[in-house]
Parts: structure tokens; sequence; C-alpha cells
């Protein structure tokens, strides 16, 4: 589902990479397309010090969506 008021998924990813862990848990597990959420996941990996959990959520919600299709 498209969200025409959401920023491109590049930058969708790092302003999630650049807040909270609340915050980015809850934009995660609110995003419904597959490529903000390979986004995010390329944006936290880039990090010096990747949080893996941030990496987990979105991998879980990926497989989330791709079982819902």
């Amino acid at each position: 589902m498209s969200n025409p008021r959401r920023p491109p998924p590049g930058t969708f990813a790092l302003q999630t990479r650049d807040t909270s862990d609340e915050y980015a848990e809850h934009r995660i597990k609110n995003t419904d397309d597959p490529r903000y959420l390979t986004k995010i996941i390329e944006a936290e990996a880039k990090r010096d010090e990747p949080r893996r959990h941030r990496i987990a959520w979105a991998n879980e919600r990926l497989q989330e969506i791709r079982s819902d299709e």
C-alpha cells in the first residue's frame, strides 16, 4: 500500500535509522512495503555499529508481509 505522505524509501530509512528505538520499532512494524524495509536494513547495516535488533525487526516484518502475499 502506498502512502503519498511518506518520503522515498532511502529517506525514510535514514530517518528511521536516526530515531529512537521506540519510534523506529513503531515505524518498522507499521511499514508494509518491502522496498522500505529493505532500505531500513541497508541503512542500519551501514552504521559503524549496526543495531542487530533493528535489523531483526525489519526482517521479521518482511517475513510477515511476504507470508501474507
